[in-house]
């Protein structure tokens, strides 16, 4: 009698891992996904020195050739002591943030100081007993410095 009842059990413990497993191998990847996504936006931006036009148009290109998911952005004024940026036209779901105010001009940094962006970015979980999971991923970029008016 003993034997069928510890083989349930068994296959009760070997289920549960297979599914803590597969869970982690997921979560895993839709994490790196989020930090890729970030890193690219990150890239753009330092690599146009600021977030402009030109910033603007690699980004949507990457994310789109990405794949990284549209929706609804959900931006707050500030964001760990940095200012929106606003985003006009943005496909995809992102924010980001200046270390300068962008409404008030007096707040930008003089010659010779530097300023940083900061990418807000969701890792996206889609759990089918639950709502969308959404997990903000926030990178800064590297010190741009502004050296003339």
């Amino acid at each position: 009698m003993s034997g069928p009842i510890g083989h349930t059990f068994m296959y009760n413990i070997i289920l549960t891992f297979i599914f803590i497993v597969f869970a982690f191998l997921i979560g895993t990847l839709t994490y790196y996904k989020g930090f890729k996504v970030n890193n690219r936006i990150v890239g753009s931006i330092e690599k146009y020195e600021g977030y402009n036009e030109l910033a603007l148009e690699d980004i949507k290109r990457t994310l789109t050739n990405f794949g990284y998911f549209s929706g609804y952005q959900d931006c707050k004024n500030e964001y760990k002591g940095m200012y929106l940026v606003e985003v006009e036209g943005a496909e995809h779901n992102y924010c980001i943030y200046a270390s300068y105010n962008p409404d008030e001009p007096r707040t930008y940094p003089k010659s010779g100081s530097y300023y940083q962006y900061g990418v807000l970015t969701y890792m996206r979980i889609d759990v089918p007993l639950a709502d969308k999971i959404k997990i903000p991923i926030f990178t800064r970029t590297n010190r741009i410095y502004k050296f003339s008016e």
